[in-house]
């Protein structure tokens, strides 16, 4: 399993650094953070979470955070979370939110991989819309399951 606690792990690549934060370090950074999360949540969750259990959770540990920034400030943000089987760890890629997701993927989803099987990470998942599906097909994820949802 990926621990979150005490992560503070940063990659830097051609001037842009991906900074998986710290559990302590979550208030500081959510003013910069807050207005992704929030389109986020406007736009792209259907009930599963909102940001303030986002920020919850990570301060917790439970939720990794991860923020890529260059000298403008950040622009992407990702938060994810162990998903334990009985015969593999994921992480499950919770939400992605900001711009230049195109350049966030190539430079940093090689080390974040890396980065992953270290820990005993088996692979990632994600839950996305078919436009995100197909974003991400081009940067080797693959459709394993359809997440069906019935209201009850």
């Amino acid at each position: 399993m990926v621990h979150y606690s005490g992560m503070a792990i940063k990659f830097q690549k051609n001037g842009v650094t991906l900074e998986f934060l710290d559990p302590g370090k979550i208030d500081a950074v959510w003013p910069s953070v807050e207005k992704l999360v929030d389109r986020l949540e406007k736009k792209a969750v259907h009930g599963e979470f909102t940001k303030e259990d986002v920020k919850d959770l990570a301060k917790k540990g439970i939720v990794g955070i991860g923020v890529a920034y260059d000298d403008d400030g950040i622009f992407m943000l990702m938060a994810f979370e162990d998903v334990v089987y009985p015969k593999a760890t994921a992480v499950n890629v919770l939400a992605m939110a900001g711009e230049r997701l195109d350049e966030f993927m190539t430079l940093f989803l090689p080390p974040f991989k890396d980065f992953l099987r270290n820990q005993g990470v088996s692979w990632i998942e994600c839950n996305v819309s078919p436009g995100m599906e197909r974003m991400h097909h081009r940067y080797g994820f693959r459709t394993v399951y359809r997440n069906l949802r019935l209201e009850v």
